[in-house]
């Protein structure tokens, strides 16, 4: 037999060897599967109050994919383990709406062989077994996590397959809970469609944190708003440094949780940074990050608390630090930039560094308040709060404050003070004859005068 080689591909190869072995290769089993984690488990605790079913139902994570299903047939099964074998668990629902082009669908429930009629009259399935209902309603299951329990408490592993078809599609995944208890197993999707990014708005729950003993879990928490590689996007809030300094105070049963919304880099200028001393800066793209027109974004997070089974999150609700050691860090991944000299006509050179910023809740750009609740409201508002920045590569900024209130952006070409240092009684040579040393720091921010802003109008806009 002869074959034309220029047309002879790897796996049409690896196929026909195969075959002369006596096996077969399907044709799905030659497209990569992509294990996309969707949420980290939520741990079984009350529902917030006035949760219920309808328009009480309260959705407490989101996301929102936007994938390539270009192989066929498609593969999408969502578990909970990586390889889409694991049975999962949801307290109460799972709702998938996807877009594809204009036509919209869902959102649908797509839980499927769990217990029907919880809450009174529902008429859906829940992603939850009998078992895991009679368990948890005798509060024996609260504070734990779901993980252990998905097999007795669980449901198999669900088919997302009919919902999604080929070409470019956006998914929208809703967690659901409808009064009662409220949790989630880890969930991922394992699928032959190819991950582009994610686009917000979105939402992630974290745990309670107990003012008694809080466990490192609960005092350092993660929200991953996109684990895949080369698109990472994840937000930290870690109070173990506070608690180990004794500044620490927290309300028992305070829940943070963080929601975020994508940028465009193109207004960040001109709407978010106008009027603040930010105003020259540009926001740092997060690759994983996607608008609606599919361009990378810049991220805005979002941190608030809830407290017990209250239905109330503000960032004034976190727990609060006597000292500035409540860490917050942006990790993404991003493409490089630069940062440069801002030279004044006869006058000083100042610098442009990076900034995580700190703005009050629902900021939409200038200036702003802190809430009066929060104890910031007399502080400039945006906050630099940045005490380290990595990268590039996979950056990793780090902001530090007593505590939230409570959106935060990442930040560069922020103009910097120039700081001049000054020793009363200094000698040539750099020395003082005394045992004690009088030292004046003084700060010049980088502002021009009317007149000059013709010659470098970038530091009008920063005044403006």
């Amino acid at each position: 037999m002869q074959y034309n080689r220029q047309f002879f591909s790897l796996v049409t190869r690896s196929s026909f060897f195969l075959a002369l072995l006596g096996f077969t290769l399907s044709p799905s089993a030659t497209v990569a599967q992509n294990s996309i984690q969707l949420f980290s488990p939520v741990n079984v605790r009350l529902s917030s109050t006035g949760t219920g079913y309808g328009a009480q139902t309260v959705n407490f994570n989101s996301t929102t994919l936007n994938l390539n299903c270009a192989a066929s047939p498609i593969k999408a099964m969502l578990s909970s383990t990586a390889d889409g074998t694991g049975k999962l668990l949801v307290d109460n629902n799972i709702n998938v709406t996807v877009t594809a082009g204009e036509s919209i669908t869902g959102p649908t429930n797509i839980c499927v062989g769990g217990v029907v009629g919880s809450p009174t009259n529902a008429p859906f399935q829940n992603c939850f077994s009998k078992y895991y209902m009679d368990t948890a309603s005798v509060g024996t299951l609260t504070g734990l996590s779901p993980d252990p329990y998905v097999a007795a408490g669980g449901v198999a592993p669900i088919d997302l397959s009919p919902s999604l078809v080929s070409g470019q599609v956006q998914v929208k995944i809703d967690l659901a809970d409808e009064g009662g208890y409220l949790t989630n197993s880890s969930l991922y999707l394992n699928t032959n469609c190819t991950q582009g990014g994610v686009t917000g708005p979105a939402l992630i729950s974290g745990n309670p944190i107990s003012s008694n003993n809080p466990t490192p879990d609960q005092l350092s928490q993660d929200f991953s708003f996109n684990p895949s590689p080369n698109q990472q996007i994840g937000f930290e809030y870690d109070l173990t440094a506070a608690l180990k300094a004794g500044s620490l105070n927290i309300t028992n049963g305070t829940i943070p949780e963080v929601g975020d919304s994508p940028i465009d880099p193109a207004i960040f200028q001109s709407v978010l940074a106008k009027g603040t001393s930010f105003a020259t800066s540009s926001c740092l793209i997060h690759s994983g990050e996607l608008l609606p027109s599919g361009q990378p974004a810049c991220k805005l997070f979002t941190l608030e608390c809830k407290v017990g089974t209250g239905n109330t999150a503000a960032g004034a609700l976190c727990p609060v630090s006597t000292i500035a050691n409540e860490i917050f860090r942006d990790t993404f991944d991003g493409p490089a930039f630069t940062l440069s000299d801002i030279v004044i006509p006869n006058g000083p050179t100042f610098h442009e560094g990076i900034g995580f910023l700190m703005a009050s809740e629902g900021w939409t750009g200038g200036p702003c308040t802190f809430d009066a609740a929060s104890g910031l409201q007399n502080l400039p508002c945006p906050q630099n709060l940045l005490v380290s920045f990595s990268g590039p590569g996979l950056y990793s900024g780090t902001g530090r404050t007593t505590h939230p209130n409570s959106t935060f952006i990442s930040a560069a070409q922020v103009p910097e003070d120039l700081t001049t240092v000054s020793v009363a009684g200094l000698r040539p040579g750099n020395w003082i004859n005394s045992s004690t040393a009088n030292v004046t720091l003084s700060s010049q921010p980088p502002a021009l005068p009317e007149a000059d802003c013709r010659e470098l109008p970038i530091l009008c806009h920063h005044r403006s």
